[in-house]
């Protein structure tokens, strides 16, 4: 869905138009292909140096239909000593907001949640957004510079445009949900994330 610069730019889709098909096109993929892409991603951003540098990184547990992002966190729980951080986001529902807390173990500290999400388990420790070095975001869709389609509830949002966080962000998705800049509509409220990272 990149745009060629030899023809006139299409008018952006209204973002409910724009979610269906992305997640039309994401349900196309097979297993086999998601997991590939998903080997590709980690290995990318592993390669970062804000990865590298991070001393505190959060995460998310992704959806079926996200890129499995878990092996990342398994690398660096397993560290003998450990000397980078993670933590995930905590959903508050009803605020509609993220709290990030500690993990130290991935499948000890997820349990089961709404919507086919896996949350962090309660009495966590809470991780104060002014702490965490590099963010790890999902969506539905990310333009080249960085411009984010989420599912519509606004949770990112929210949290990226906290003036106490100072991370670096990064987008992750597969290679088929990289879009152009022109094919996404933009709100005052949305957030670029600084670097996106695909499987291609």
């Amino acid at each position: 869905m990149t745009s060629d610069p030899n023809q006139p730019a299409k008018p952006a889709l209204p973002k409910p138009a724009l979610r269906a098909q992305m997640k039309t096109l994401i349900d196309s993929l097979s297993s086999l292909d998601r997991s590939a892409e998903s080997l590709r991603i980690c290995a990318s951003i592993n390669a970062l140096p804000q990865w590298t540098q991070a001393r505190c990184i959060m995460l998310f547990a992704p959806l079926s239909s996200e890129p499995d992002v878990s092996s990342l966190a398994h690398a660096i729980l397993t560290q003998t000593p450990r000397t980078q951080r993670i933590c995930l986001p905590a959903i508050n529902w009803t605020t509609k907001t993220l709290s990030p807390v500690e993990i130290s173990d991935w499948s000890r500290d997820l349990q089961p949640g709404p919507h086919g999400v896996h949350v962090p388990r309660p009495g966590l420790p809470a991780v104060a957004l002014s702490e965490i070095d590099l963010v790890l975001v999902p969506g539905l869709a990310f333009t080249t510079a960085g411009h984010r389609l989420g599912r519509g509830g606004g949770f990112y949002d929210r949290f990226l445009a906290s003036p106490s966080l100072r991370a670096v962000t990064v987008g992750v998705c597969f290679s088929c949900q990289k879009i152009s800049d022109e094919a996404l509509s933009t709100d005052p409220h949305d957030r670029l994330t600084r670097l996106v990272i695909t499987g291609a």
